[in-house]
């Protein structure tokens, strides 16, 4: 951590290194949507210590409204926008802290402005209360009227509570390197990959042992995917590798439920014994209860899930960039141009996932290989000598053979191909081209190299805008 000479200043340096380093430690194991629970949670309890929060505001937050706890029922004043049990919950803020004293009057004195603010669907969690109620509230108080008033918000007001209060690196997680869990990890600690649907490890692994191992991996990793017939193949190499160094991968654990009890003795062996510095052992295995709970709590736990967000998708995307790639194209600055608009496709039809049916009337499972494949037939048909690009041949077989050949429901079919025709058009070609009306999420200027491409997705919000799906502001409720 940074050094200070004053005792004061280095003491809190060391304990915002040491939280952060335990909130990256304990992340890698919790999946996505725990991730942001987490972090309000650790938010909550240094503002509750430091006497920011007290015990009732926070009741308040998770318990919602009291029968009992009000001054006086006041008559509500919009009954038409705010039901009883949210006026209630109004009632009860007064109780809680002086700062909501007469908040029940102030609802009836502005009356007209609290109605057009109740009203508001675009980015309700930027605009000032009426009636300078902002000036005597605290950020965390401010979550309370929320809840009461735009329950469906509260999610965004807390991931802005966290950015404010500890910082956007507990905000918005950052993607676990192979390279920092390598750092971590010893040949006596298994490292342990617990799967989601869609999601799979194995790809990043292996390319990760080359960077270490070399290209050739032969006799230097070995991976064997769990079944029938596998437990004495396993074995044997784990035995094998723990003296010559190699790394040994044991895919899908939980689909050989009678070999678990034989890698728990295995791995407890491991810990004990004395073997090769260079010696690793990966798990994967989906969540299951027989799983041995000895191996979890002895391993480095990593979730494996399809990246969450536009950003965090695209990045993924353009780190997978090779200048070889480019460079092998006879319109090479034609391609960068369709091969980040296909990454932003994927992402997008990956991510509308997350408005259920609203963005797809059945769950489609579209891949790395339905991406990998699209670039690989633009770049072909880019290469052929020909001045003029085959603009209707790029979008049939992206459209209705590489990702549309996963879709079975023909409006979904028909949604696929209406979104397609916004990336994949001669307007990408052109300088300044955006994929939406705001100009947020548009292409980078020609010329660009993978590391400005980079540059460029850091700088998209962290939050993605109903617009990039083409959806109103209110999909977002959904």
């Amino acid at each position: 951590s940074e050094k200070a000479e004053e005792i004061e200043q280095r003491v809190k340096i060391m304990i915002s290194s040491i939280t952060e380093q335990v909130f990256s430690n304990i992340c890698r194991g919790l999946f996505n949507t725990h991730k942001l629970i987490f972090s309000f949670l650790i938010a909550f309890k240094i503002c509750k210590g430091t006497g920011e929060i007290s015990e009732e505001e926070w009741s308040m937050l998770l318990r919602g409204a009291m029968i009992d706890k009000i001054k006086k029922d006041y008559k509500n004043p919009l009954p038409e926008l705010i039901d009883q049990k949210q006026w209630r919950l109004i009632m009860n803020l007064e109780m809680v802290h002086e700062n909501f004293n007469e908040l029940p009057e102030q609802f009836e004195r502005n009356k007209e402005q609290w109605k057009q603010w109740i009203q508001i669907t675009k980015n309700p969690t930027k605009l000032p209360f009426p009636g300078g109620l902002d000036e005597r509230i605290t950020l965390f108080q401010r979550l309370l009227i929320f809840k009461a008033l735009k329950p469906e918000r509260l999610s965004f007001l807390c991931r802005e509570f966290i950015q404010k209060k500890l910082g956007k690196q507990y905000a918005v997680v950052k993607p676990i390197s192979m390279d920092e869990i390598y750092d971590d990890s010893d040949n006596k600690t298994p490292l342990t990959f617990i799967l989601t649907q869609g999601a799979d490890p194995t790809f990043s692994i292996i390319n990760f042992a080359k960077t270490v191992k070399g290209e050739d991996l032969e006799n230097k990793m070995y991976i064997i995917s769990l079944g029938q017939g596998q437990d004495k193949v396993a074995l044997a190499r784990i035995q094998e590798s723990v003296q010559s160094g190699a790394w040994v991968m044991l895919q899908n654990c939980h689909l050989y439920k009678s070999f678990m009890a034989e890698l728990e003795s295995q791995v407890l062996a491991i810990s004990e014994s004395t073997h090769s510095e260079d010696f690793r052992l990966f798990l994967t295995s989906m969540p299951c209860e027989y799983f041995p709970v000895s191996v979890l709590q002895n391993s480095i736990k990593i979730t494996s899930e399809p990246q969450k967000g536009i950003r965090a998708n695209l990045l993924g995307s353009v780190r997978g960039f090779k200048d070889e790639f480019f460079e092998s194209c006879k319109k090479k600055e034609d391609l960068k141009k369709f091969a980040f608009s296909i990454c932003c496709f994927h992402a997008i039809i990956h991510e509308r996932k997350k408005f259920g049916s609203l963005g797809w009337n059945l769950t489609y499972d579209f891949n790395e290989s339905d991406f990998e494949a699209s670039q690989t037939i633009i770049k072909s048909i880019l290469n052929e000598d020909k001045d003029d690009i085959a603009w209707d041949a790029i979008n049939y077989l992206v459209g209705e053979i590489i990702y549309g050949g996963r879709v079975t429901d023909n409006q979904d079919r028909r949604c696929l191909n209406s979104i397609l025709e916004t990336f994949i058009c001669p307007g990408i070609l052109e300088e300044g081209y955006a994929f939406t009306s705001s100009g947020i999420y548009k292409l980078p200027p020609r010329g660009s190299n993978v590391e400005e491409m980079l540059e460029y997705v850091q700088s998209l919000p962290d939050v993605d805008s109903p617009e990039i799906f083409g959806m109103n502001d209110n999909a977002d409720i959904a």
